[in-house]
């Protein structure tokens, strides 16, 4: 009996990167999904069993990084590994401290390939050229222990890539009407004057 194939989701909304990946992986033990953008992925991995999502994101595509914090919290059994070419350490840090393995776009087929391989057996893989944000420390608010809920949290990050209130009720399934609420609410229970400090707060408790 032949194994039951690993189902793996590329998202990247560059065709080469697409392609390129998915000739990488086609003569390996995987069935795979493709995807041209963060909104579009996220609808594959609400409607299909996908076992290891490959993703980046760019500023033109400003859903990726809430897509990736949010299929790290509901897919407790997704494997996510962050494809790229950013050198932003900060946020990669907090991606790595969620869960999320990262391998730079500039490694060779068999780093990546073993990369792959090593975040689908549960391990938390990262580049080499990248180790260095193992060191990063991000300093916490002392003086406001508050925490966001599960909903708030990924609405604050949806928020923070830019999107607008009917851009996060699509993402979300939630009406217009209940981000806006949601957006005055959490400045209210934070006591913040604007949505920057909301954000930056968030940042600093890794909730982002």
């Amino acid at each position: 009996m032949a194994s039951k194939k690993c189902r793996v989701l590329i998202v990247d909304q560059l065709p080469i990167i697409r392609i390129g990946l998915s000739c990488l992986l086609e003569d390996s033990n995987f069935s795979l999904l493709i995807a041209n953008s963060s909104l579009e992925g996220s609808i594959i991995l609400r409607e299909e069993k996908v076992d290891l999502l490959i993703i980046d994101f760019y500023r033109e595509d400003r859903a990726g990084y809430a897509v990736i914090v949010d299929s790290l919290k509901s897919y407790p059994a997704l494997n996510v590994i962050l494809f790229t070419s950013i050198k932003e350490s900060n946020l990669l840090y907090r991606l790595y401290e969620k869960g999320c393995s990262i391998i730079s776009k500039s490694e060779s087929p068999e780093a990546i390939l073993k990369g792959i391989k090593a975040t689908l057996i549960g391990k938390k893989f990262l580049s080499q050229e990248l180790n260095y944000i193992k060191n990063i420390k991000e300093n916490t608010y002392q003086s406001r222990p508050l925490q966001f809920t599960k909903q708030e949290e990924k609405i604050v990050a949806l928020i923070s890539v830019g999107l607008s209130s009917d851009e996060i009720a699509h993402t979300i399934q939630l009406s217009k009407n209940t981000v806006d609420t949601y957006r005055r609410r959490l400045l209210k229970k934070f006591q913040f004057n604007n949505i920057m400090e909301l954000i930056n707060y968030a940042k600093s408790i890794h909730s982002l």
